[in-house]
């Protein structure tokens, strides 16, 4: 790919991300349109794994990019779901990204009411690296525990930091078999 079509790539994958969270369709199982993962593709989150690195390949059950995805959609839709428990109306509100010739960069804001009213929300900051095929090599996740802490505690019972690539998965897990919905 030359320049021209990486950053078209990339700038594609940011709005697949912003698109699929946009009008609250990740619950109802809308993926990241033009996401591919390489075999070998890691993820990372002070917040979500802690110090850990993420093979996804490995947690994924395999090297198979496919597979990556569809564990990343899953969990997506799980996360959403948990979420929207509590905030019904859990949303993208704002995104900002900018495309790279090496992948993007997105700064989101995440806003929902309890069904009491409450207004609480959040700012994400994602950074997706890209290999020369174009696809996912390293993702990286950041969020600031001042707002995300305290939306947590409400959402799914704990605010983070989390360690490993099960805990926080587990505690979304847990608000869906609580309410029926896993």
């Amino acid at each position: 790919m030359n320049l021209e079509e990486k950053l078209s790539l990339h700038q594609r994958m940011a709005d697949g991300y912003r698109d699929a969270y946009l009008h609250q369709g990740t619950k109802d199982g809308a993926t990241y349109d033009s996401w591919k993962f390489a075999p070998d593709a890691l993820y990372s989150s002070p917040y979500f794994t802690g110090h850990d690195v993420i093979n996804l390949g490995e947690i994924s059950g395999g090297a198979d990019a496919s597979l990556i995805f569809e564990a990343i959609a899953a969990s997506a839709i799980q996360e959403a779901k948990a979420y929207s428990v509590t905030f019904p109306d859990w949303k993208l509100v704002d995104y900002t990204s900018w495309a790279a010739e090496n992948g993007y960069v997105a700064r989101v804001r995440w806003e929902g009411h309890t069904r009491n009213g409450l207004k609480m929300g959040f700012y994400s900051t994602t950074f997706v690296e890209t290999n020369d095929n174009g696809e996912i090599r390293h993702w990286q996740t950041f969020v600031n525990d001042e707002e995300y802490g305290p939306f947590l505690e409400v959402a799914i019972g704990r605010r983070g930091p989390f360690q490993g690539h099960l805990e926080y998965m587990e505690l979304v897990g847990k608000v869906l078999r609580d309410n029926g919905l896993e």
